[in-house]
């Protein structure tokens, strides 16, 4: 009996196992359930319609269930013929016993179907943000697919999974961008999705193995990250103005290098954002841009045409909190070599907060503190500045480069106008010796304090910053002390002590004082009348080239005193210069002049004993239309000389003319006059008188002089000779 019960147990293992195998590989194949399979699909949608060739009963060993297959099937949707390649309904096995099918689960395996097929079936569904996506913006591709679908007792869908791949896609996402040759796999159910591996192009952008994954809850969750390819440059970025900033448009260019995008998303049910994050990490490389407009820089010896990045790692991002943050980290070249750089920008609502590391191999010049830097020096620029809807504010700038440095504290401009400063700090060399090393401050008072400032190029910096507006809305005390200020002369200025007062960026009272030595010395006063709104300025030196050594007209200039005054009354200046006891030594235009005029004085001035004056009189007076020479005389006891012209301040045109009379024809001619010409010329009474008139036109270096021969002189210039030599003569 017990040998009998395990042949059974054997003969019902040997079928079990026959029958499991045959229903995991062929099946068994029945036309049972075609009728009712095809009724059950064709309640959850009328428009579609099946034709089974055969069906079989088949074991799922991995799920232990039972299914139902068919192999291409002829499926109808709309009448249009649907690409299926198998069909499975998994079945509860009583339900088969019974002959009353009841189906769990349905998977269909779907072909390619091709964006034609597609939008012919979407025409007629029901109106939805999908449908106007598919008809308005797709333009070609195909797709196939795997559907799992899950149903209730009532045959309602209660859950679904559907797999894919899209290939060949073509989308119109804008009338200027497009998506095109996209191919990406995904995975969908009723909560979540994901699409990976998305290769394409966007335009002229390429990108790759992308990744956008979604989750279905109280909202929708969506993160996407997508890795691309730039190639951009002036032609194909204008498709992007929306999105690329338009300074950057303006000018010529070429962007190239490798990004990954980061989005996470939170939407409401109504697609309504919610919150969002935004990262792009990537590199840029043999990129660059051409400035259709130079960056005129009053520092860089250079303009910035062109600026080539290389080896640039860029970090950004963003979130609907309104903050930004870019960071760039990388190699730049404007001229010469690739150098390092770093900018970091935060970006709120409020403010940019910027910092700037970078390294210079530029030339600089800082002409207010005599600062040069060779481009064959390395140098390195700090920044950290915050950027507010109506003003700037520089927390701090650092410049260094070998022993010099330059560093400005809390700095804060409004309209490009200063409004205060806590303390710019200078330190620097001129070959081995310290030429500056002071500090500057201005919060309620301006105060300048150091050992040493360099102030060789501060005449021609004051004479060329007319439209200067940085200190135009400065309103302050002023004091001002260095121990030494370098000059263009040997001597150095000594204890130079001032007070004063700046409204709206301009002096209107100074006390001023220097020491050139125990002798000699340099005052400047400059008081306004309140009620007039003009202003008095006298200037003493006891050194008159300290202040006239950048002009060419007193070139050659040396020993004398000095006493400067002028009246200024809103745009005009009248100024008068008187100069006394000094000589003129090696000065070209006066070499030329007194070649023809006088063979003696020429060799005075050659011999390097120089030309020597009584007495220098200047008077002009100054416009927005330029400088207008009014009069000036010089006598002297080999020459003298009366001259008037012009000089305009767009063109620097130079317009002068005068006379100019060798003393000892001079002096023959005064003598000649009654009376007075006794009392101061000894009786000495030559033959003829002699002397030259003279033109100087043209442009700054480019000046012509000529010269005539002058048998007579103009009153003015006798009323003038009488009025010297009566002064002498007392």
């Amino acid at each position: 009996m017990k040998k009998i019960s395990i042949y059974f147990l054997l003969l019902f293992l040997g079928l079990f196992t026959i029958i499991t195998i045959i229903l995991s590989t062929k099946g068994i194949e029945t036309k049972r359930f075609n009728k009712l399979i095809s009724q059950k699909i064709v309640e959850t949608n009328s428009n579609i319609d099946l034709n089974f060739n055969k069906i079989l009963i088949k074991l799922d060993i991995k799920n232990l269930s039972i299914f139902v297959s068919t192999d291409k099937p002829l499926i109808f949707i709309n009448k249009i013929q649907f690409p299926v390649k198998e069909i499975r309904a998994y079945v509860e096995v009583k339900s088969i016993i019974k002959n009353n099918l009841t189906i769990k689960n349905v998977y269909i395996d779907m072909d390619y179907l091709s964006y034609k097929k597609l939008k012919k079936l979407i025409v007629n569904t029901k109106p939805s943000n999908f449908k106007s996506l598919i008809l308005n913006n797709v333009q070609n591709g195909e797709i196939k697919a795997r559907l799992d679908i899950n149903f209730d007792e009532f045959f309602k869908v209660k859950d679904y999974q559907v797999d894919g791949h899209v290939k060949n896609l073509i989308t119109k996402i804008t009338k200027e961008i497009k998506l095109e040759n996209t191919d990406f796999i995904f995975s969908l159910n009723k909560n979540k999705g994901l699409f990976e591996s998305i290769n394409g192009k966007i335009n002229d952008i390429t990108f790759s193995q992308s990744k956008i994954n979604f989750e279905i809850d109280k909202n929708i969750f969506l993160s996407a990250s997508i890795k691309n390819t730039l190639n951009l440059d002036e032609k194909n970025s204008r498709k992007y103005a929306l999105i690329i900033p338009s300074f950057i448009l303006s000018n010529k260019f070429n962007l190239n290098g490798n990004l990954t995008n980061e989005l996470t998303l939170t939407l409401d049910k109504t697609f309504k954002i919610i919150d969002y994050n935004l990262k792009i990490n990537g590199l840029i490389k043999d990129s660059f841009i051409d400035l259709s407009k130079p960056i005129q820089n009053s520092i860089l010896d250079k303009n910035i045409k062109k600026i080539f990045f290389n080896k640039t790692n860029i970090n950004f991002s963003q979130s609907n909190q309104g903050s930004k943050v870019l960071n760039l980290n990388g190699k730049y070249k404007i001229n010469n070599d690739f150098l390092e750089f770093k900018v970091s920008n935060q970006i709120s609502k409020k403010k940019n907060n910027i910092n700037l590391d970078v390294i210079i191999d530029e030339g600089v010049n800082i002409p207010v503190i005599n600062y040069n830097k060779n481009p064959s020096k390395i140098g390195n620029l700090k920044i950290q500045f915050e950027i507010f809807k109506k003003y700037f504010f520089f927390k701090n700038i650092d410049y260094k480069e070998g022993a010099n440095k330059i560093n400005v504290r809390n700095l804060k401009l409004s309209k490009k106008k200063l409004v205060s400063i806590d303390e710019l700090s200078v330190y620097t060399l001129n070959g081995e010796k310290v030429n500056n090393d002071f500090k500057l401050s201005l919060k309620n008072n301006l105060i300048i304090k150091g050992k040493n400032y360099d102030s060789k190029n501060l005449n021609r910096i004051f004479n060329n910053s007319n439209n200067n507006t940085l200190f135009s809305n400065t309103n302050a005390e002023v004091k001002i002390s260095f121990d030494k200020i370098t000059t263009k002369l040997s001597k150095q200025l000594e204890n130079f002590n001032l007070i004063g007062k700046i409204q709206r960026g301009k002096f209107v009272k100074i006390n001023a004082k220097g020491d050139f030595n125990n002798k000699e010395h340099i005052d400047i006063s400059l008081k306004k009348d309140s009620k007039s709104e003009k202003k008095y300025l006298e200037i003493y030196s006891d050194i008159p080239e300290v202040l006239l050594a950048d002009y060419d007209f007193f070139q050659g200039l040396s020993g004398g005193k000095l006493l400067f005054s002028s009246i200024f009354e809103k745009d005009l200046s009248s100024s008068k210069l008187i100069i006394e006891d000094f000589k003129v030594i090696n000065a070209p235009g006066f070499i030329r002049l007194l070649s023809i005029a006088d063979y003696g004085g020429m060799v005075d001035l050659l011999s390097g004993k120089g030309l020597s004056f009584d007495k220098l009189e200047l008077n002009f007076s100054k416009d927005n239309q330029g400088l207008k020479l009014n009069e000036l005389f010089a006598v002297g006891s080999s020459v003298s000389i009366l001259m008037e012209g012009y000089v305009e301040s767009k063109s620097g045109l130079i317009s002068l003319r005068g006379t100019m009379i060798p003393a000892k024809n001079l002096n023959k001619f005064l003598s000649k006059i009654p009376v007075v010409g006794k009392i101061i010329i000894p009786k000495e009474i030559g033959e003829g008188l002699f002397g030259v008139s003279f033109k100087i036109k043209g442009l700054p270096k480019q000046t012509k002089t000529s010269v005539n021969p002058l048998k007579t002189l103009t009153p003015r210039f006798i009323t003038k000779a009488l009025e010297k030599s009566k002064s002498k003569a007392q």
